[in-house]
């Protein structure tokens, strides 16, 4: 038999929390009808002690009916609005009675089209018109399909009402508004940086938005108001995905390095967990509170997960966690605020109080800045390891060049230690010739010029008186004389050229005048000699040297040049021994092959060997000069 307070109100009222007034009838056995509770006084009510409003699943089997009376104690209408802040309910059927007659009802819940409602707002809400000292009762009959069901029920006047709901829409406006804009920025991030954390964080956040949306009814509304199916799944397949892309968020936040066995497998397990949640709530309803069962308790337990390994990576000196870990605190803290908020003198959706929205906005906020700090440690990080490999490059450029300069300081002492072991060459191989110069020479003049004279002699011992020589054969004597005379004088040119004795006797001047004065009576071509500081010079090789070169060089000019004036500069300096011969001849255009003659060749190598320098001007038609310089140090 039914036996409640009645609530009151009267002028001035604003809200009432009517928990502890409120009478009920939980159908374990039997389905009770309206009527049956409105003339039947052997059921049975019983009371809660508190203004919040629960009961588990194994408290009921059926329905679940709520009453409640109000009286209006003014003199004047007082209209009352009942709000029941839970839009998870499959189905709510609401009864206005007065004097056990219903003068008004309605069916709602999730299980049923937005537009049905009565008032079309994000919660089940129902108008009271109360007029003066008139008193209604209120029926509720829920059904939850076997899940626990949270009732918190409230009674506002009009203007409470109106207030409160603008207050919170401004709330949601701004929360929903920051979740959305948080996923934009995040989008625009990963697109720029290329970097898939921001893409993972963005699609966290955009579940997060999408189950938020959904736990304060505003989905229902706005998103999909005739799909009641999917609304009362929506919810639990939502939230699954929320935690599923918080896992693979921080999966992709903790580079690979950091990432041990057992992290990977734990996260894996809670993905896996996560999909399973997904897929049981699009089944039927056994299912479905199977899917809600486990995911109302994942969702702590991954939470306080992913802050114990936000802790350890922490630990393990991976600085970029140190905002990652106080993200999540927040996010256990707003998943305490959905029991720590409820008291008796609350009436609010635990999914949708300020504890939870706060604390979501802030773990949202903090995971962004988490991300930037993780960006900036790593630009940190990236400009270390660049200096360090620029400084590890420069050390080994210097290394190169160190090295480079080494191996160009080895090949030029080599390079020198060549040319002067082929200058060595050269001299000894010009000192050779020089020898076997007078070597043959000798032979020709002790050898071949005896036989000369020895023939001579005989021949101008024959006696011609007697022999009856005709004049031929006595012309053809005279030319065998004659000739012998001639290979004699050719004789000793030839030996004479092949050994200077002049210079060991006269020196080099005097041999060389002598060398010009018969070039210039034998030869149409005349040659000028000019010397200076030749007395100098006080050795005898390098001067057989500079004999050889210049003899080469005019025999050059008279073989080649058709050249009617020359000269020959010989120039000896305290450092230097500089030669220089000229001539008006044909010239030639290419140096090199000139150079190609043995001629030149001989008077380069013999310049090389006593480390000078040789160098060729000539132009067709133009004449040739030839310029050498000797260094007096040899």
């Amino acid at each position: 038999m039914l036996s409640q307070p009645v609530l009151n109100i009267s002028t001035g009222f604003d809200k009432i929390i009517p928990g502890k007034s409120c009478a009920f009838v939980i159908s374990t056995k039997n389905a009770y009808s309206l009527q049956q509770l409105l003339v039947d006084t052997s059921i049975h009510y019983t009371y809660q002690q508190s203004n919040l409003l629960y009961f588990y699943k194994e408290d009921y089997a059926e329905d679940i009916w709520l009453t409640f009376s109000i009286t209006n104690t003014s003199n004047s209408f007082q209209p009352v609005v009942v709000e029941l802040n839970n839009p998870f309910i499959d189905d709510i059927v609401f009864y206005n009675v007065k004097n056990d007659a219903v003068i008004d009802s309605n069916i709602s819940g999730d299980e049923h089209p937005f537009n049905t409602r009565s008032i079309l707002f994000r919660n089940p809400i129902y108008l009271l018109s109360l007029a003066p000292l008139d008193t209604h009762t209120v029926y509720f009959k829920f059904n939850a399909d076997g899940r626990k069901i949270h009732l918190p029920i409230v009674l506002k006047s009009i203007p409470t009402f109106i207030e409160d709901t603008s207050a919170k829409d401004i709330q949601f406006g701004l929360y929903y508004g920051a979740l959305l804009v948080l996923t934009i920025i995040s989008l625009y991030l990963a697109y720029t940086l290329r970097d898939k954390v921001f893409l993972y964080f963005s699609i966290y956040i955009f579940f997060l938005l999408i189950s938020q949306m959904c736990t304060s009814g505003i989905s229902f509304g706005y998103l999909w108001p005739n799909m009641p199916y999917w609304n009362n799944r929506s919810i639990t397949i939502s939230m699954a995905l929320t935690l599923l892309s918080a896992l693979v968020f921080a999966r992709s936040f903790i580079d690979n390095h950091h990432i041990k066995k057992w992290i990977s497998l734990t996260l894996t397990i809670g993905m896996l967990l996560c999909l399973f949640c997904v897929v049981t709530a699009l089944g039927n309803t056994r299912f479905l509170n199977t899917s809600m069962w486990l995911l109302y308790r994942l969702i702590p337990i991954i939470y306080a997960l992913l802050i114990a390994i936000g802790g350890y990576v922490l630990i393990q000196k991976y600085k970029s966690a140190r905002l990652f870990v106080p993200g999540f605190i927040f996010a256990a803290i707003s998943i305490g605020g959905m029991s720590l908020y409820n008291i008796d003198q609350q009436a609010d959706n635990a999914f949708t109080n300020s504890i939870v929205i706060y604390a979501v906005l802030l773990k949202c906020f903090l995971l962004s800045i988490a991300l930037l700090d993780r960006l900036k440690i790593f630009k940190e990080e990236k400009e270390i390891a660049q200096a360090l490999v620029i400084k590890q490059l420069e050390e080994i450029n210097t290394y190169k060049e160190s090295v480079n300069a080494q191996l160009e300081e080895t090949i030029a002492r080599k390079s020198k230690e060549l040319i002067e072991k082929q200058n060595e060459v050269k001299r000894a191989l010009i000192s050779g010739e020089e020898k076997e110069r007078k070597r043959v020479a000798r032979e020709l003049h002790d050898g071949m010029g005896s036989l000369l004279s020895t023939l001579r002699l005989n021949a101008e011992a024959i006696d011609l008186n007697g022999k009856n020589l005709n004049a031929y054969e006595a012309i053809a004597y005279q030319n065998v004389l004659e000739m012998i005379d001639k290979a004699c004088t050719e004789l000793r040119t030839i030996s004479h050229n092949m050994l200077p004795s002049g210079i060991e006797h006269f020196g080099l001047s005097a041999t060389l005048q002598s060398l010009i004065k018969q070039i210039n009576h034998n030869k149409s071509i005349h040659f000028s000699l000019d010397t200076d500081g030749l007395e100098a010079l006080h050795n005898q090789k390098i001067e057989l040297h500079l004999y050889r070169i210049v003899m080469e060089l005019v025999n050059n000019v008279v073989k080649h040049a058709k050249a009617k004036h020359a000269s020959v500069q010989l120039y000896i300096s305290d450092t230097s021994i500089t030669i220089m011969v000229e001539d008006d001849g044909v010239g030639f255009a290419s140096v090199k092959h000139e150079k190609s003659g043995i001629g030149l060749l001989s008077v380069q190598s013999r310049v090389e060997a006593l480390n000078g320098k040789f160098q060729v001007d000539s132009r067709i038609n133009h004449g040739t000069t030839i310029s050498i310089e000797i260094p007096i140090t040899l």
